[in-house]
């Protein structure tokens, strides 16, 4: 009988890779690298397009005041002492300042002040006012406010003093040796004036607007001054009227207008005024609006700050953040034509030699002589050939529309969108909802558009 073998043979097992471990782990490695792609992307937030709203937009404007002032001068020389407080109206006859010819009056009233002056309580508190109102609004001063505040608080002290010296004076029966200057007219008095005081809205150009050509000239209390010198102004009343250059939308649409309303910044009031359009000496269109009221709290200013808030629009609400500008090719308008199966719009693309190719486009905007077009086909140096013509014309200039990225396909396209005005918080746009490649009422867009590109596949 034959010896068995001892001797073992490992058997080799087949090996476990195979295909299907190969497929598992590449979908386990792209499912990996979708979602830390997902979780580190920017993701992209929608904003959903509200039906079109009616909103009253302000067009903001500076504008140069003009009014009936009258200057007076110094009719012989000497020390001035002012017995009305600047910006105080006043009547006819009433004394507005007297002139001292030979100082003695002046003698005079130092040594009253020396002794003491006694005011009523009505100008204590006048001055108590005028203080408290300096003290907090100091640190919103510039030097030229703090000065002309400076200025107006010693005008009201002065006045206020000279009156009760001149009673006592007169009571003393020592008033002599000095000339009082009463006021022709009734009116709001000031002891300064400007080199804009001639000026009517026929009148203003464009260079007045440059406030580094307006110069101010002060008559200051108790100086002596020569005859001659600028001694006070007198402004009628309370009406003044802005004048302002005018842009030429708001020229199109208050053309017709009698009445204007309008803000004035400053008072935070709105106020109808008669309205006009006239061209200035320099070719300018402007505004004029003449106001019957509120002039007496501009007394000291040639600037204003106001806006026309009548003007009202129809319009789709989106967000300022949504809104971004993207250039386009411009051509000619007589070289855009019509073609393809559905006679689309388009162009002439010359390719070979005199041969030409029709590239349908999407108008993205327009003026009274271009279009803005956009087509893939399209590039910078080519030639396009005009419809029944010879002539041509080579692509390169582009222009800036403004749009945002709408979303309704899950990518990014452009639409474009017509500002008409901004909203009072200045958060949002109101676009033109009107034509061919505009957004709609309940489109969903890019609430950044910063963030997104054509064609970029939307993340939410």
């Amino acid at each position: 009988m034959k010896q068995q073998s001892n001797k073992v043979v490992k058997y080799k097992r087949p090996s476990r890779f195979h295909f299907i471990t190969v497929v598992f782990s590449a979908i386990l490695v792209y499912l990996v690298v979708q979602l830390v792609g997902y979780l580190t992307q920017n993701k992209i937030q929608v904003f959903e397009v509200e039906p079109p709203i009616t909103s009253s937009v302000d067009s903001s404007y500076t504008g140069i005041i003009t009014r009936t002032e009258t200057n007076y001068y110094m009719d012989t020389a000497g020390y001035t002492n002012y017995y009305i407080r600047e910006g105080k109206k006043a009547r006819i006859g009433s004394t507005v300042l007297t002139i001292d010819t030979t100082g003695e009056y002046s003698k005079l009233l130092a040594g009253i002040y020396a002794n003491g002056v006694e005011m009523n309580e009505d100008s204590l508190t006048s001055i108590k006012s005028a203080l408290e109102t300096a003290s907090q609004n100091f640190s919103a001063m510039d030097m030229e406010e703090i000065s002309e505040q400076k200025y107006y608080i010693n005008a009201s002290v002065m006045e206020m003093l000279n009156v009760s010296a001149k009673e006592q004076l007169e009571a003393e029966g020592a008033v002599s040796g000095f000339t009082e200057i009463q006021a022709s007219s009734s009116g709001f008095i000031m002891y300064q004036t400007d080199n804009y005081g001639d000026l009517t809205p026929e009148s203003v150009t464009m260079e007045c607007f440059n406030q580094k050509n307006w110069k101010k000239e002060v008559s200051q209390p108790g100086e002596f001054q020569e005859a001659g010198q600028f001694a006070y102004k007198c402004i009628a009343d309370d009406s003044f009227v802005i004048t302002f250059p005018i842009s030429e939308e708001d020229e199109a649409l208050y053309a017709e207008k009698q009445y204007l309303r309008v803000k004035l910044d400053e008072l935070g009031v709105s106020v109808n005024g008669a309205f006009s359009i006239i061209t200035s000496p320099d070719n300018v269109q402007m505004g004029v609006v003449r106001l019957s009221k509120y002039g007496s709290s501009y007394l000291d200013q040639r600037y204003i700050d106001f806006s026309i808030v009548e003007k009202n629009i129809t319009g789709l609400k989106v967000p300022i953040s949504a809104v971004i500008e993207k250039n386009f090719f411009a051509i000619p308008k007589e070289y855009l034509t019509k073609g393809g199966e559905k006679s689309v719009n388009g162009v002439n693309k010359q390719t070979d030699g005199s041969n030409t190719t029709f590239v349908s486009t999407t108008i993205m905007g327009e003026t009274e002589t271009q279009y803005y077009i956009d087509s893939d086909e399209i590039q910078q140096g080519d030639m396009i050939i005009k419809p029944d013509s010879t002539e041509q014309y080579t692509i390169g200039e582009t222009a800036a529309v403004t749009g945002v990225y709408n979303v309704n396909q899950g990518y990014c396209v452009f639409q474009t969108a017509d500002i008409l005005g901004t909203t009072d918080d200045e958060r949002y746009y109101i676009v033109n909802s009107s034509g061919t490649n505009g957004i709609g009422a309940y489109d969903r867009i890019v609430l950044d558009a910063s963030q997104a590109t054509e064609g970029a596949i939307l993340y939410e």
